[in-house]
């Protein structure tokens, strides 16, 4: 089975290895074991009564249409299928994380255990094609001390470059959360990388300023206090955004604009959205090669910590 079929196109096909003077890092994608594919099923089964989590991997685990098909079968590949699929659509690499819910359902032992097996074999298939897949870390949050220890595994011993938690609104949430609770006061040379262009934050930079200092002028709440900087200062302090599941010009070029170019990295989120004309449409981003260089590869390198890629 292939990915999803779009209307033809008389365009060629975009390729790898860089003749386009820039290589193509899609920096959230994902994957996931089969054993964690088989416990999130058989929680559903069981009765477990998140919605979400029903809605989710009820769809994706279970329909038989050929979309959630695919993307079954293409979450659990780290090899052949997987490179192929790259090399359709001119992805150079990918930067992999395990997909959602993560183990943050799963009871803690089963969660450590779970993130352990997960990282292992993302590191193993890292190993078999290191110039092509890179991954992160998952950890269990539940469980603070494995997580930390299985953070610094991942970065010495795996060679791993981040760790993952979440996307969509509770993601945007949290990171706002981070930004009025002090973290990045605590922690300024922390980095953070958010999907989906920011979970909409970009949008929202001047309302987020304005409010969060009315609020904490008015002493609503206590937990809301002044901070170092502005919310939006924090944004294009320590948060990257990707482009995952937006290919759209107006929102890229806008996130550009208002977080900084060099926040901004290109990101497909295969397998959920693979569509070689979203590649095309930001090859076509109205931008000089060097910008397109930065977008696509250079920005993904450095906030990644990836090995410059060969000829740079």
């Amino acid at each position: 089975m292939t990915g999803p079929t779009f209307p033809p196109t008389d365009a060629p096909p975009p390729r790898t290895g860089g003749g386009a003077g820039y290589l193509r890092i899609a920096t959230e994608e994902a994957f996931a074991t089969p054993e964690i594919i088989k416990i999130w099923l058989d929680m559903i089964d069981s009765g477990y009564d998140d919605p979400g989590f029903r809605s989710l991997w009820g769809f994706y685990g279970r329909a038989t249409a050929e979309r959630p098909r695919f993307i079954l079968q293409a979450l659990q590949d780290l090899g052949e299928r997987r490179l192929a699929d790259m090399d359709a659509s001119g992805v150079d690499r990918q930067v992999i994380s395990l997909t959602a819910p993560g183990v943050q359902v799963l009871d803690k032992d089963l969660a450590v255990a779970q993130a352990a097996l997960v990282n292992d074999r993302l590191a193993e298939a890292c190993a078999n094609n290191p110039g092509r897949f890179c991954g992160l870390t998952a950890i269990a949050p539940q469980a603070p001390a494995q997580a930390a220890a299985e953070i610094e595994r991942g970065k010495h011993t795996l060679g791993f470059h981040e760790v993952i938690w979440g996307f969509a609104v509770e993601t945007g949430t949290h990171l706002l959360r981070m930004i009025t609770s002090g973290v990045f006061d605590r922690f300024p040379r922390l980095k953070v990388v958010v999907g989906h262009l920011g979970e909409a934050l970009p949008c929202w930079l001047y309302r987020l300023d304005y409010m969060h200092a009315a609020t904490v002028w008015a002493g609503r709440y206590d937990s809301l206090r002044p901070r170092e900087l502005k919310p939006s200062e924090y944004m294009r302090r320590n948060v990257w955004v990707t482009t995952s599941g937006m290919a759209w010009a107006p929102a890229i070029m806008f996130c550009r604009e208002v977080v900084g170019a060099d926040r901004v990295l290109y990101a497909m989120d295969y397998p959920y959205e693979y569509v070689t004309d979203e590649v095309r449409r930001q090859d076509d981003l109205p931008l000089t090669v060097a910008e397109k260089k930065q977008f696509f590869q250079t920005n993904a390198e450095l906030v990644f910590g990836l090995p410059a890629s060969p000829g740079d």
